[in-house]
């Protein structure tokens, strides 16, 4: 402590000279007689070297201590503030400090560090009315700042890291920044004026801003600034909203304000890699063998150097060129965002595949890590068989997915060498496979400029973010090492191992469609940033088994499920609108019945495919929804069901086919698209035949299908969850039903993906559908 105030001590006495101008004149040099705890008579030097007392200024009477950071202890003939800290006075100031006089004579200095609040991080007992100002370093000017640390560097023994060195080396850039702001607020309360906001950007402005937040109300503020390009008028606003802007962000004086505004607002240039740190560049020379004079975007690019060494193993060249982790994180499906990242506490199990590829230890500490766990030493050897393996192929399209009745062996070998490459982590590995992991085949931007006009623009933001971010709108967490190990060793439900042969046929479906990725088992204990959840065997009379993600299962009262991760809690997600699907359908067939007393009614479903797989999870969060299985580890990549964000998230695609569809409806040319489909449509024997049918009476509320023209209206579609419910009268053409069921297909494909039986299964269950 006592070095820390004689540290203080100095600062504030270098402070209160350069607001004071004070420099080696003796007929400027000002200087107290007492420290400020003893009192407050002060003296004033004269050019003749005589010294005069300086007139003791009146003060009431005050029942607080006498202490320097006591308001009462401040004079009021003219000398106020002129309070001198304690510490060396003979200091020569450097030259950019000299005859820069920031206040005017005998204007109150307001600018001397509070000691408690400097150290603490906390106001003292005066609060605001503090003599010693609470924010004085961020009103320096950059250019003191600098000479000021310059000088203190050379003429003080506080050694570099302390307090001192940290804020006067971070004043001068968080000083620029503010400026910077308030010329930008400034800029935009000036343009708010003359151009009115009241118009909202479209989706094609909302995806052209590439802006990945969920808050879609401030939107339409957040489109207006990124589109504002900065001119030569940003430093020639008028004073007044300068003034205004920089006092609410910053509360310094007027002057310096309008001074500093004139700056332009240039980030200063980090310097060249090259001359950051000799000893580290050799390291990346030797062992990384990564040239630091190479400019930055070439190794943003593309790496061919081995990623994968473990002494004492020799390395050997690989001519393959993966993408580095960098551009996997800022290119594509899943870049890095806010709002989704999900941490596991590190460990040594954790980071002993960085360790190995380090080569930071020698031979003999290599063996003694190998030899003290069996799977550690199982994983020098994966990373010295797997270092030169090509990985290329877990991008490529599984031709045979239809055909595949088990899980090869290289499907999990693959992965898992993309996962030694990217040291344990699964999000880039994610990230690399791409294709039907991601559903990138999508090209959402052409199917937005498709949807609009046709769908509420809201609706379509999110499917742009659900589409090329991921699912869920918000999930940042973290859990303990120990919490993810409980949940992998407790494993899964005994459902599981008593009907082990079907879950793995269950398997081989998710992993052929790609909506998992499996690796080894052994490797749960070394990933990053990864959770176990336990999986179970659903089973209910007259159906079939259904395996689901048992996301809120607690082993122990302190356990941490995936569950309780989540945000969903906190509103980020849409409402599920689906509840009154069944009642909807009711009044459909009522408002036909009335407007059609004679006709058959014909109902009709359309189901989605593996609805929640269908939507991806973002890559940084995937690894929480990882679980073990047999002699696999599975990643998964399609949202679970069991989660309690997937209903919410597939909500934006429920709504959206629901409105495609029935827009659709006008367009003709769709029965003649999916004739093939429409074809094997079977139909009932009966339909056509006269019947009697209960009649239905009109009222205020329902009145009929027909519009105000008289016309019918178009068919409306009735979504319950993936399930897609119509009604429609039965003619001889069969015209409107034909159209009806088009235009169902037609929404489907044009939001998940049109029918490419080669790649990949259809989005839409045939089944289902064929069955009238």
């Amino acid at each position: 402590e006592s070095a820390d105030k004689a540290e203080f001590d100095k600062i504030e006495t270098l402070l209160l000279k350069r607001r004071l101008n004070i420099n080696n004149n003796p007929a400027r040099q000002s200087h107290t007689t007492n420290t400020p705890l003893q009192g407050n008579t002060a003296t004033k030097t004269k050019a003749g070297g005589q010294v005069t007392p300086r007139a003791k200024s009146a003060q009431k009477p005050s029942s607080r201590p006498k202490l320097h950071n006591d308001p009462a202890n401040l004079g009021t003939d003219g000398t106020d503030g002129y309070i001198i800290g304690s510490g060396p006075t003979n200091w020569d100031l450097p030259a950019a400090l000299n005859g820069k006089r920031p206040v005017a004579p005998g204007e109150p200095l307001k600018f001397s560090l509070c000691k408690k609040f400097y150290k603490k991080g906390q106001k003292c007992n005066y609060g605001q009315s503090c003599n010693r100002c609470h924010k004085a370093p961020k009103a320096l000017e950059p250019e003191h700042l600098k000479a000021l640390w310059e000088f203190m560097r050379d003429n003080t023994n506080n050694p570099p890291g302390t307090r001192s060195w940290s804020m006067l080396r971070s004043c001068a850039r968080n000083r620029q920044q503010k400026l910077a702001a308030a010329r930008r607020t400034s800029k935009s309360s000036l343009s708010s004026k003359n151009t009115s906001l009241t118009n909202k950007p479209t989706v094609s402005q909302y995806i052209a801003s590439n802006i990945n937040k969920r808050s879609h109300k401030t939107f339409e503020s957040t489109l207006h600034n990124t589109k504002r390009t900065k001119t030569d008028n940003d430093c020639a606003q008028p004073k007044s909203a300068l003034k205004q802007a920089a006092r609410a962000l910053t509360k310094i004086s007027t002057k310096q304000e309008t001074k500093h505004h004139s700056t332009s607002n240039v980030r200063r240039k980090r310097p060249p890699d090259s001359q950051k740190n000799p000893e580290l560049q050799e390291f990346k020379r030797q062992r990384l063998r990564i040239d630091p004079a190479m400019p930055a975007q070439m190794r943003i690019g593309k790496s061919d150097t081995p990623q994968c060494k473990s002494p004492p193993i020799t390395v050997h060249q690989t001519n393959h060129k993966w993408p580095t982790p960098t551009m996997l994180r800022t290119t594509g499906f899943g870049r890095l965002s806010k709002r989704h990242n999900f941490r596991q506490e590190a460990c040594f199990e954790t980071t002993v595949l960085c360790l190995f590829k380090s080569e930071y230890l020698d031979d003999t500490s290599h063996r003694a890590v190998c030899d003290s766990h069996p799977l550690i030493s199982h994983l020098s050897k994966m990373i010295n068989q797997l270092k030169s393996f090509d990985f290329g192929p877990l991008r490529e399209y599984n031709k045979n997915w239809a055909s595949q009745t088990e899980i090869p062996k290289h499907k999990s070998i693959t992965p898992l060498a993309c996962l030694l490459h990217y040291d344990g982590r699964v999000s880039d590995v994610m990230r690399f496979a791409s294709n039907n992991y991601t559903a990138e085949y999508r090209t959402i931007q052409n199917r937005i400029k498709k949807l609009e006009g046709l769908v509420e623009p809201e609706l379509l933001k999110r499917y742009y973010d659900v589409m090329t971010l991921g699912a869920p709108t918000e999930f940042t967490a973290e859990t303990t090492r120990a919490n993810a190990m409980l949940h992998l060793a407790h494993g899964n439900h005994p459902s599981i191992a008593k009907k082990i042969d079907q879950v793995k046929k269950t398997m081989n479906k998710e992993e052929r469609n790609n909506f998992v990725i499996p690796f080894p088992n052994w490797m749960a204990r070394f990933a990053v940033d990864i959770f176990f959840t336990p999986q179970h065997i659903l089973e209910k009379l007259n159906k079939a088994d259904r395996q689901i993600f048992d996301a809120s299962r607690r082993f122990t009262p302190t356990s941490v499920p995936v569950n309780m991760m989540t945000s969903t809690k906190l509103g980020f997600e849409l409402d599920c609108l689906f509840g009154d699907t069944f009642e909807k359908l009711l009044t459909r067939i009522w408002n036909l019945r009335i407007t059609y007393p004679d006709q058959d009614i014909i109902l009709h479903a359309n189901d989605v495919k593996s609805c929640f797989r269908q939507l991806k999870h973002h890559p940084d969060v995937a690894g929480a929804f990882s679980y073990v299985i047999a002699n696999h580890l599975y990643l998964q990549c399609g949202l679970s069901f069991g989660s309690d964000f997937s209903p919410q998230n597939w909500e934006i695609c429920r709504r959206i086919i629901e409105q495609l569809a029935e827009k659709l409806f006008d367009d003709d040319t769709l029965v003649e698209k999916h004739k093939k489909y429409l074809d094997q449509l079977q139909w009932g024997k009966k339909l056509g035949k006269k019947t009697n049918f209960s009649k239905a009476k009109a009222c205020k509320i329902h009145n009929g299908v027909l519009d105000k023209d008289g016309k019918p209206a178009n068919t409306p579609h009735f979504y319950f969850v993936d399930d897609g419910l119509l009604g429609e009268i039965f003619t001889a053409c069969r015209n409107r039903i034909l159209r009806a069921i088009a235009a169902s297909i037609e929404a489907i494909f044009l939001l998940l993906g049109e029918s490419d039986l080669e790649k990949r299964q259809d989005p839409i269950s045939w089944d289902k559908l064929l069955e009238m």
